[in-house]
């Protein structure tokens, strides 16, 4: 009618991941459970046992108050956590609505068919294909995968408009790019209509053929490109739709896929762990028929560095042979990808030198391929591994061309590496500007989602602090690296972490701390103990012996060595926050 305005009436407001149970109870989602659970099931309370299933239910459901009521209609027979795991197949559970309500609004799949049955055909076959989509996605790619000879490409966008204002579609009005999404009800009654159809694994095809290439423009842009935190906020943004396609694409047999999405993340894969391509990566070089595709060793580069963060050292060195193996029997020249990733498995291992020698193979292939940006990585890496087998001198002039490379490039991922870079090689020669590099590198970090960079920055705060006088704010940095290591699941980093923060505890006047951090570092076969960084750990353990005396010391370390590792990092946090009050738990 003229004059007539629309009011999108969005769903109830929802419970954070991870809050407290006074906030879930205030939350309107989960109150509205509570209220209808209690109409059917006297007495129904939300405790310690059903607070956080019944945030769960009310999540997955997206606040969808019929769904809500549906659910909470089960707690006569089921408990809160057995509905929760039962929301896969919402549609037949959620049924047996109140007999006084209209039929359509008795079981979800009625109010979801009334609904879709009011689109015309084309509509509802771009609904359809629409649910190959997790989580959100852009117009550009609902045009590319939706569209064929049945559904033209310049219909997309007014179907969309339609769904969005029939409710089907919701349009998400946080994004700096126009997003839409899927509730997961609607997704899931869209996947099982699209799987009811002829045209499914050609839809599916589509979706993983426009993720492989979104990944393959993503690559150049992740580490030099002009628009660099753009597109880390892109890729965030799309994690489980690639997610999705290499799971197809693995699950089909599609390998230019299934090996396309994890290669194009492979530095990600090392420094970015979070995003999953390290995972990616391991189960694609498991795959049938790989090691004949041309980015195989690309794919066991990424295996090698994701194997490595988790602490498999051994699984590592494995894949590495099979690069060697691969490379000989095709007579294929080394290549950075691959080179880089040995040398990480090698510096773990605690073979420095072998490290070095690798990573020095790696600058010479991206030199030869005229590679300047991997050529800047490769050599802030090789000043790194300069300084560990001694060559102060060399590394320091080393990584200062690296960063003004950096800088000249403007890429702010070669810059924050070249920040770290020079401090690690400075933290001895010229302690105040090591610490000035770090700070400033912590805060690029955290900016590109950086991971690895972000946890190696705070250790390295770490080190250089307690090295030149600073214990209390040594003890600090650790507590920060231990816990960030810990929840991104990098075990040899949050080992080597463990082990420089028991040199803080000492000057701190804690050397008991450090000589039980010490006795569990021990025990690990990859803690750090070679070339320069086997010499500092020497001194440290010695210089902590002789404050203790011997058997005060052996007697200690023998309690460190039996703890396991979720043991002594619940310690070492402890007694950081036992120091030094955390502001972020107090």
């Amino acid at each position: 009618m003229p004059g007539e305005q629309s009011r999108r009436v969005p769903s109830l407001p929802l419970p954070a991941k991870a809050p407290s149970a006074d906030e879930v109870a205030s939350s309107e989602a989960v109150r509205l459970f509570v209220e209808r659970a209690r109409e059917v099931r006297h007495g129904f309370v939300l405790d310690a046992e059903t607070v956080g299933p019944v945030a769960q239910i009310c999540r997955r459901l997206d606040g969808i108050p019929l769904a809500i009521e549906l659910a909470a209609a089960r707690v006569t027979s089921m408990q809160p956590s057995d509905i929760a795991a039962r929301l896969d197949e919402r549609f037949r559970l959620l049924t047996g609505g109140r007999r006084t309500v209209v039929e359509r609004h008795q079981t979800l799949r009625a109010t979801v068919d009334w609904s879709y049955e009011l689109l015309s055909d084309v509509e509802q076959r771009v609904f359809d294909r629409l649910g190959v989509f997790a989580g959100g996605f852009t117009l550009e790619a609902a045009e590319s995968v939706v569209a064929d000879d049945t559904v033209a490409a310049l219909d997309v966008v007014d179907i969309l408009d339609t769904l969005v204002a029939r409710s089907m579609v919701a349009l998400d009005e946080t994004a700096t790019q126009t997003r839409y999404e899927l509730l997961e009800t609607m997704r899931q009654y869209a996947r099982e209509r699209l799987d009811a159809t002829e045209t499914a694994d050609a839809v599916r095809a589509r979706h993983a053929g426009y993720f492989l290439s979104f990944a393959q423009r993503a690559e150049p842009e992740l580490l030099a490109g002009s628009h660099e935190l753009a597109w880390v906020r892109r890729v965030e943004a799309d994690l489980d739709n690639l997610r999705a396609a290499f799971t197809w694409a693995a699950d089909s047999g599609d390998l230019d896929v299934a090996l396309g999405i994890p290669a194009a993340f492979w530095w990600q894969a090392q420094n970015i762990p979070s995003w999953g391509a390290g995972r990616w990566g391991e189960e694609a070089a498991s795959l049938s028929g790989m090691e004949e595709h041309p980015l195989a060793r690309s794919v066991l580069a990424v295996a090698i560095y994701s194997l490595c963060n988790h602490g498999d050292v051994g699984a590592a060195a494995e894949c590495w042979q099979r690069v060697l193996e691969l490379e000989r029997r095709l007579d294929l020249q080394p290549d950075y990808q691959s080179r880089l990733a040995q040398a990480s498995a090698a510096a773990y291992a605690d073979r420095v030198v072998e490290a070095k020698e690798l990573i020095e193979q790696a600058v010479a292939a991206a030199d030869r391929d005229g590679d300047e940006v991997i050529s800047v990585s490769g050599r802030a890496t090789l000043a790194i591994f300069r300084w560990m087998s001694g060559e102060h001198r060399a590394a320091i002039e080393l990584a200062d061309n690296v960063l003004r490379g950096a800088r000249s490039i403007g890429s702010p991922t070669l810059t924050s590496y070249g920040l770290y870079s020079l401090a690690y090689t400075l933290q001895d020669d010229d302690p105040s500007r090591a610490l000035a590099c770090l700070r400033e590198q912590v805060d690029a970090s955290d900016q590109l989602r950086w991971d690895a960079m972000t946890g190696l920055c705070w250790m390295l705060l770490c080190r250089v602090e307690a090295n030149h006088g600073d214990p209390t704010a040594a003890i600090e940095s650790a507590r920060t690296a231990i816990r960030h290591f810990a929840e991104t699941g990098n075990r040899i980093q949050t080992a080597m972490t463990i082990k420089i923060s028991a040199n803080a505890f000492r000057p701190a006047g804690h050397p008991d701390v450090g000589a039980i951090l010490l006795g569990w570092v021990d025990q690990q076969p990859q803690r750090g103990t070679a070339g320069e960084e086997g010499d500092l750990y020497e001194r440290q353990l010695a210089e902590t012996r002789d404050v203790l005396g011997p058997e005060e010391y052996d007697a200690l370390a023998a309690r460190g060595a039996a703890m396991s590792y979720d043991e002594i990092v619940a310690y070492a946090l402890q007694q950081a926050d036992l120091l030094i009050p955390d502001p972020m738990t107090t």
